[in-house]
Formats: C-alpha cells, sequence, structure tokens
C-alpha cells in the first residue's frame, strides 16, 4: 500500500511518519490504543522538535523523515514537546474528496484559519481572506515557525490518497487543525487493516499533543491507565458543548473519505460536522 499526502508546510508529512510509526509498532494486523498513542505522540513531537524549515527543497530531509529506518529509530525514543503549535478549538477549513467512474481521484484541504479568515472579502471575486499569519511565532526569532522573511506558515492540512496495485483505494482528508494529523493517520492505518471505512469513521478517536491526550471516549483512557500512569500523560477531555450526538466531538475533526472496499467505492461524511455524501450519475 502507498499512501500520498500533503508536503511542507503542510502537516502531510508528519500524516505519513505518524502511519509509518504505527506500521512499525503493530503486530499480527493489528493496531493497539497504546501503540496508536505512542505514534502519535511520535510523529507530532517529532514535528515540534526537529520541522522541516526548508518549505521549498524539503525533498532530501522527507526522504530521510519518511524512511522506515526513522520511524524505527524514533519509536525506540522520546520526544519532549518542548515547542508552542497552535491548537485551537475554532476554525474555518473545508475537506473534500471525489472519486470519478475511472477511478481518478483528488482530495482537497482548503482553509482560511479562523471562522470567517479575517472578516475581510475580495470585493472583485468575494472570497474571504485568511489569518494564517497568526499562526506565525512573533515572540521568539529562533522559534522554527518565527515569522521572517519569505517564511511560510505551517498547517496541518493533510489531504491523503491511497493506493493498491496503482489504483486508487482511499482518499481521505478533514478539517481540525493539529487533530487532522491524528485523525487521518489513524483512520488510514486503520482501514489499511481492517477495510471498513463507516465502522472507522464512528469510531472514538484519539489526539495527543505535547504529553497531553484527548480520548473521544472517556472509556478508553482507562484501558491505557499503566501507559498514562508510567509516562506521565495527561488526559484531557474536550467540552461537552463539542459533542454533537452520540458522544461524537466536533473537536476530532470532519473525516471525508471515499474507500474502495470490495470492488466498490464507499462515501463516508463524518457526522461530527456538516457534510454529505452524493453520487453524481451521468445521464
Amino acid at each position: 500500500m502507498l499512501v500520498y499526502s500533503q508536503p511542507p508546510p503542510c502537516g502531510g508529512w508528519t500524516t505519513l511518519l505518524a502511519l509509518n510509526l504505527m506500521e512499525e509498532a503493530s503486530k499480527d494486523n493489528e493496531l493497539t490504543t497504546s501503540e496508536i498513542i505512542n505514534s502519535l505522540f511520535l510523529a507530532h513531537n517529532d514535528r515540534q522538535e526537529n520541522p522541516i524549515t526548508d518549505l521549498i527543497d524539503y525533498d532530501s530531509i522527507a526522504q530521510i523523515k519518511l524512511s522506515k529506518s526513522y520511524a524505527k529509530n524514533l519509536s525506540l525514543s522520546k520526544g519532549q514537546g518542548n515547542l508552542m503549535i497552535i491548537d485551537d478549538t475554532s476554525g474555518e477549513t473545508t475537506h473534500f474528496s471525489v472519486v470519478d467512474s475511472y477511478g481518478n481521484a483528488i482530495a482537497v484541504t482548503s482553509s482560511i484559519n479562523a471562522y470567517f479568515g479575517s472578516l475581510s472579502a475580495s470585493k472583485e471575486l468575494g472570497f474571504l481572506y485568511n489569518t494564517y499569519m497568526d499562526d506565525f511565532i512573533f515572540e521568539n526569532p529562533d522559534h522554527p515557525f518565527a515569522i521572517k522573511p519569505n517564511a511560510m506558515a505551517y498547517s496541518s492540512m493533510s489531504p491523503t490518497i491511497a493506493q493498491e496495485g496503482g489504483e486508487n483505494v482511499l482518499v481521505i482528508g478533514s478539517p481540525g487543525s493539529s487533530r487532522i494529523i491524528s485523525s487521518v493517520a489513524q483512520i488510514t492505518a486503520l482501514w489499511i487493516l481492517q477495510k471498513n471505512i463507516e465502522a472507522l469513521i464512528e469510531r472514538p478517536r484519539i489526539h495527543v499533543s505535547k504529553n497531553n491526550i484527548y480520548f473521544e471516549n472517556k472509556a478508553d483512557s482507562l484501558k491505557v491507565y499503566n501507559l498514562i500512569k508510567t509516562q506521565g500523560f495527561n488526559v484531557i477531555n474536550p467540552s461537552e458543548k463539542l459533542i454533537i450526538k452520540q458522544n461524537l466531538n466536533a473537536y476530532y475533526g470532519g473525516i471525508h473519505a471515499i474507500a474502495k472496499e470490495n470492488n466498490t467505492w464507499i462515501g463516508v461524511a463524518d457526522p461530527r460536522r456538516d457534510g454529505l455524501t452524493i453520487e453524481v450519475k451521468k445521464q
């Protein structure tokens, strides 16, 4: 299975790193909650501690970071997560996935950052201007995300396509700040093992930021109590105000995916947020 995602300054490379770490951790075609947590922890921390800073000529460092050996070595280390990545609960990001009758696929994630962006629109074209300038770090010029000449704002957007045998089999992406990386990575990894996209979209999600673990299902925190205790993780439950229905929390993004299962394309819109699955037939 080959998986493709968005290059820097977007978060696709971190999503792919998380997938490599999950592949390294999983055994017997199973992926436990603890393995997902560790993989997300290491991937997010690597992005914080050792980000790809050359956002133009990044091929060589990206090849190193996405190698199997890098994932293996990283899985033996312990990141500290001492840098800041903005992780707000609000935002204005849209993702859509499209597959045509020939199997051609696109995954598109577009964002204006804050709700209604900068609250200013183009008079001629009508689009809203974004607020990505506020994602730069202003108070620390040595920070890898510091504002400087020719810098580009970092993003967690991770539109992703998986191929098997040279054919597209999964198109996936989400809004949700750094939860994009966590949600897209864990669902992609689990889908490769289980091939049941409808069930996986409903599955409770996990997000890891620094030493904080966010569980959508509070009962999951009890299952990994020893991991939390021995490695010093903190359990944080996002506001219940973000619960849309049946304990599904909008904090964990809005995955929109199309997967090929048993030679049939299945589209799923995440019930955590608004969205639709639409099939258009040519007359």
